[in-house]
């Protein structure tokens, strides 16, 4: 099936990053509507009764799902998913990096911790979901970004620098 660009394949698996919640489990049902048979849905946190449910739901329509628990901005964790697909699933054929989090404040209210807090889901996720998959054969390799990036947003100058970064991985992967 072709849809916004995405070729998606009932015999590829397709990573969900931040894929037990919000926007990320909203494209894990997209992505079933539109053929994927094979998920890997990666969270720092155990799913959530909702997740279970829409998880249990995918699965009686024929859909394997792996849930891999993990932090995107832990190297170690990003390879430790990558390894559970290749283990014994279909080959990885896209990535969603959905995975995110806010810390809101004015900007002079920013420090460092506050920055590191937004850049780990972010862009040291970005980055070891890109560094660890650069060589394989993926048909895309989506990071779920923001205007943010270009018009900013009140209280959010980490998460728009964040999004900035990513914006810019999106091009540079694209170019290679």
């Amino acid at each position: 099936t072709q849809s916004a660009g995405l070729n998606i394949r009932p015999d590829g698996t397709y990573l969900i990053t931040g894929g037990l919640s919000g926007l990320g489990l909203l494209t894990a049902e997209w992505l079933v509507e539109k053929g994927a048979r094979s998920l890997a849905l990666m969270g720092r946190r155990a799913p959530d009764d909702t997740a279970r449910t829409t998880m249990a739901r995918m699965e009686a329509a024929g859909v394997q799902v792996l849930v891999v628990q993990g932090d995107v901005s832990q190297e170690r964790d990003v390879a430790h998913a990558l390894a559970a697909i290749a283990g014994d699933r279909p080959l990885l054929r896209g990535i969603i990096h959905s995975a995110g989090a806010l810390d809101d404040g004015a900007l002079v209210q920013q420090d460092w911790t506050r920055f590191a807090n937004v850049f780990g889901a972010k862009v040291d996720g970005a980055w070891y979901l890109h560094t660890l998959t650069v060589g394989l054969p993926l048909d895309f390799f989506v990071l779920y970004s923001s205007v943010a990036s270009l018009l900013g947003s009140r209280g959010q100058g980490n998460h728009a620098a964040a999004n900035a970064f990513m914006d810019a991985l999106a091009y540079h992967r694209r170019a290679q």
